[in-house]
């Protein structure tokens, strides 16, 4: 089983991904959103987000509220949602996520989210500040500061799009 909290960002590629533009998509081009929606089918995949839904709301904020809506609705009609209570972030990570340039309110929000669901919880992000807030060049490396701190104190491992969409394969 694959638990992970999703990024805005992540979320607005697949909606854009799928949203018609004057002529059919293939289903190729759908493959993302086909391939979350198996996973849900299969019982191979939870999305967690906090039960106050600052996650959703920031998914409508980047992506519209139409789009999200409809994604929310089909995804809960598959049973995809865990629902937490964000775990509190210690003050020695607070502070050290500071210094690394890791300031926004809802990207902590997605990591007191997954610290609550547990170690077993994978942040999905093309958003350079889960990797290296200070360079954009280096989304996905695992040896970041972010993704490395997140992972040594935490267990807690952040993956790009293409690796979360693996996953849900070998799953």
């Amino acid at each position: 089983m694959v638990e992970s909290v999703i990024d805005s960002v992540v979320i607005n590629h697949f909606l854009r991904k799928s949203s018609p533009r004057g002529k059919r998509k293939s289903q190729k081009e759908l493959v993302p959103l086909v391939a979350i929606e198996n996973a849900f089918k299969k019982r191979r995949l939870l999305v967690v987000v906090d039960k106050p839904r600052g996650i959703i709301s920031e998914w409508e904020q980047t992506c519209g509220v139409e789009g999200v809506k409809q994604l929310v609705i089909k995804w809960t009609d598959l049973s995809g949602f865990r629902l937490v209570q964000p775990a509190g972030l210690p003050a020695h990570a607070a502070k050290k996520l500071r210094k690394l340039g890791f300031n926004d309110v809802i990207d902590k929000l997605i990591v007191r989210c997954a610290l609550r669901n547990g170690v077993h919880t994978t942040i999905v992000s093309i958003d350079s500040d889960f990797w290296d807030p200070s360079n954009p060049h280096r989304v996905g490396y695992a040896n970041t500061p972010v993704a490395a701190f997140l992972r040594k104190s935490f267990g807690l491992t952040v993956q790009i799009t293409s690796t979360f969409l693996a996953s849900l394969r070998a799953a």
